[in-house]
């Protein structure tokens, strides 16, 4: 097994809707993400999302990352209230395969900056 601990939202504002840089989920097993708020005046909800574009066809970012197009919500999205520590955990039986995947802030009231870190287990 591999662990990974990315940080795919690196104190960006919390004011706008962000989403994170797109992780390859081809070989991930078990993920969990969680966002930690500059400011405890943040509120807003952070969702993950997964996509199933092939990689073929896709545009490419300044790095050569493929960007996927379509997107779904998988699970439930976590409440961040007053600044706290939320997190979200996909469930490892939710793993029936998953191309991509990408968390999506979504902000209710707030100031400040909010980064978002990943752990994911691959094989």
């Amino acid at each position: 097994m591999r662990p990974s601990n990315p940080v795919i939202i690196n104190a960006l504002s919390a004011t706008s809707s962000q989403n994170s840089v797109v992780l390859n989920a081809s070989s991930i097993v078990a993920a969990s993400f969680q966002i930690v708020s500059s400011s405890v005046s943040n509120a807003g909800s952070l969702q993950v999302e997964f996509s199933n574009d092939p990689v073929a066809g896709l545009s490419v970012d300044a790095s050569g990352n493929p960007i996927p197009v379509n997107w779904s919500n998988l699970g439930t999205a976590a409440t961040v209230t007053s600044g706290a520590v939320a997190s979200v955990q996909v469930p490892q039986s939710s793993y029936a395969g998953y191309r991509w995947l990408r968390a999506v802030w979504t902000p209710n009231s707030g100031a400040g900056t909010i980064t978002v870190n990943a752990f994911t287990i691959g094989i």
